[in-house]
């Protein structure tokens, strides 16, 4: 099997017979990793309805973008992903996910989450909770905590049981209303940058501390909502920033990274960004673990 995937299936790629190559290494993915491939298969069938109903949709979206270009015969097909492609994707990718969900008029929800733990197991988990939210965040008029509950109900249990969490930050931007709503449920905290009366424009932490995603079967999740003006900037990210360390052991910290980004805040977003990702990175001689 290991000689499969070394040598037969990267020469049936290079002959450019594509299936073979899925074939070879799905067949060896199977007998060096059986556990592992059960898992994907489960993962995979278990969303099959909801794969098979997007690549319908989009299929119907391109048909009907090409005929208005007077494109009129055009063949669009759509394939799963195999079970090796996908647990080397998952592997590379790691446990942090994310998802913006544009609910219309004016409002954006960001999900930004970290699975506790490393590797594909933990990146499975991931998938799974990633799924559970796209379901209800998609769907209603239901509130940042009660999109999170309904979370918690779907994976609490498979959690628990797998011993293992999930941090994560969940928030509303509604423009019209003025209002930022957000669920911190353990996940490194949002940054907040405003003008402050008293100090000018500055970085400062909002507090809400909820508990992650199956750390408790009966756990209640609460929101907060503050004001937001023109200018507000919000940075979300994960813990390597804060926990970047110097060769002798300096973590970066929070109130150095609120420091740095209100420094920052009257550059472009992206430039602040970029120059934020640079000090971390000096700090920590030029590597930082997540």
């Amino acid at each position: 099997a290991k000689e499969t995937l070394d040598i037969y299936a990267p020469l049936a790629h290079r002959l450019g017979i594509q299936s073979v190559k899925w074939e070879l290494e799905d067949r060896a993915f199977a007998t060096l990793h059986p556990r592992r491939y059960a898992e994907i298969q489960q993962l995979v069938s278990q969303r099959r309805q909801d794969r098979e109903t997007y690549v319908s949709e989009a299929g119907d979206f391109l048909r009907e973008e090409l005929a208005r270009a007077g494109i009129q015969h055009a063949l669009i097909t759509g394939r799963a992903t195999h079970f090796y492609s996908f647990s080397e994707k998952m592997t590379r990718k790691g446990t942090d996910f994310y998802e913006i969900y544009d609910r219309g008029q004016g409002v954006v929800d960001v999900l930004l989450g970290d699975v506790m733990g490393k590797g594909l197991p933990a990146a499975l988990v991931g998938a799974a909770v990633k799924g559970s939210f796209d379901r209800h965040a998609t769907v209603g008029a239901l509130q940042p905590a009660e999109i999170v509950a309904a979370v918690h109900e779907d994976v609490a249990e498979r959690l628990i049981r797998l011993k293992r969490f999930v941090t994560l930050n969940y928030l509303r931007i509604d423009v019209p209303a003025g209002t930022l709503t957000f669920v911190d449920c353990g996940h490194p905290a949002v940054l907040h940058v405003h003008e402050h009366v008293a100090t000018g424009r500055s970085a400062e932490y909002p507090g809400s501390v909820n508990l992650p995603l199956g750390f408790l079967a009966d756990t209640r999740y609460e929101q907060v909502a503050l004001p937001i003006e023109r200018g507000d900037q919000f940075l979300l990210y994960s813990d390597g920033f804060t926990e970047a360390e110097a060769d002798d052991g300096d973590m970066y910290g929070e109130e150095r990274l609120a420091g740095t980004l209100g420094a920052l805040s009257e550059r472009p977003a992206q430039e602040a960004v970029d120059a934020l990702r640079e000090e971390v990175l000096a700090h920590a001689g030029g590597d930082v673990g997540d």
